[in-house]
């Protein structure tokens, strides 16, 4: 992982699930911060955003559409914009410090930069 800064302990605050279900489910807490994988990026968000299909995605409907099963506590979302904090191995197109629009919805690999 390409990131001078960091550390395999830090912590992020999040809104998670620990199943899936209603609102009642949401939850605000501390999480370890992922590391980003082979080929992807790990954004340190400044902008979330909250679509309509959420509730379908923390009722568990995209998990049973797409026959996965998210490890819990699960972070809900799939969209932001902030900048890069780190990159994975193999990552040579964008960098630590770039600022970046991301959309995973259905698509884990849409990172577009922005200016």
């Amino acid at each position: 992982m390409a990131n001078p800064d960091a550390d395999h302990t830090a912590t992020m605050r999040a809104v998670v699930i620990d199943r899936f279900g209603g609102p009642e489910q949401l939850r605000e807490r501390q999480v370890r911060v992922p590391s980003p994988g082979r080929g992807q990026v790990l954004l340190r968000l400044e902008t979330a955003g909250v679509g309509t299909w959420d509730p379908f995605e923390r009722e568990g409907g995209y998990a049973e559409m797409q026959g996965t099963s998210p490890s819990f506590p699960h972070v809900l979302g799939s969209e932001g914009a902030g900048t890069i904090a780190a990159v994975g191995d193999g990552v040579t197109s964008r960098a630590v410090g770039e600022r970046v629009f991301a959309a995973s919805f259905l698509n884990p690999t849409l990172a577009i930069a922005i200016a």
